[in-house]
């Protein structure tokens, strides 16, 4: 999962190694989700956000980076004393992704102000549901609560080879604004493009 940008470099924030698995074969033979939801995620279920981390990140990340920054990451930013406070404290919304009655992925975001920019900083799916187009909807569906608040901007970061993943935020309307290799302790680094949607006023 991207502060003058809109975020703080904090190490736990790790917001844009995303990988929303909207990706895969562009003539993908299979219709798209039509009922997805996005309820919020209770305190009950943090552990059960690292497990589904640690089911997509080896896809996401294997040709990537190495599997010791894979559990590396994954052991800080999925921790639940770490989603706890990013939500009780950081104003940060985590929330499944649900097609019909299936937990298939979730996201992250925020904090979410009026006239300021959002970060997103999380949005993955299992990766036998990408190329359906479950993520541009998410997308869609996190512009559509960051518009109703009045934020001005969504901001991520992605790895820069992660090619799939940057076409699709590209075709949902984010631009590449900048570059930014972070180093995030026992000689890691997270090597991303800075990315931006700027909101219509309302």
């Amino acid at each position: 999962m991207l502060t003058s940008f809109f975020f703080d470099l904090r190490f736990y924030e790790f917001a844009g190694y995303l990988r929303n698995f909207d990706f895969g074969l562009i003539h993908s033979m299979k219709p798209p989700p039509t009922d997805l939801s996005f309820p919020g995620i209770e305190t009950g279920d943090f552990r059960k956000v690292g497990e589904m981390a640690k089911l997509i990140w080896p896809v996401a990340y294997g040709a990537l980076i190495s599997d010791a920054q894979i559990n590396f990451m994954i052991g800080r930013m999925y921790d639940p004393v770490t989603i706890q406070r990013e939500i009780k404290k950081e104003g940060i919304r985590y929330h499944w992704i649900f097609e019909k009655s299936e937990r298939i992925g979730f996201l992250a975001f925020g904090p979410l102000a009026k006239a300021a920019s959002c970060t997103l900083h999380k949005l993955y799916l299992l990766p036998e549901r990408q190329g359906r187009g479950a993520g541009s909807t998410a997308l869609r569906w996190i512009t559509s609560q960051t518009k109703q608040v009045g934020a001005s901007a969504i901001h991520l970061r992605v790895n820069r080879g992660n090619r799939d993943a940057i076409r699709c935020y590209e075709g949902n309307g984010f631009k590449i604004t900048g570059e930014d290799c972070l180093e995030i302790g026992e000689g890691f680094v997270m090597d991303d493009y800075l990315m931006r949607k700027d909101l219509e006023a309302r």
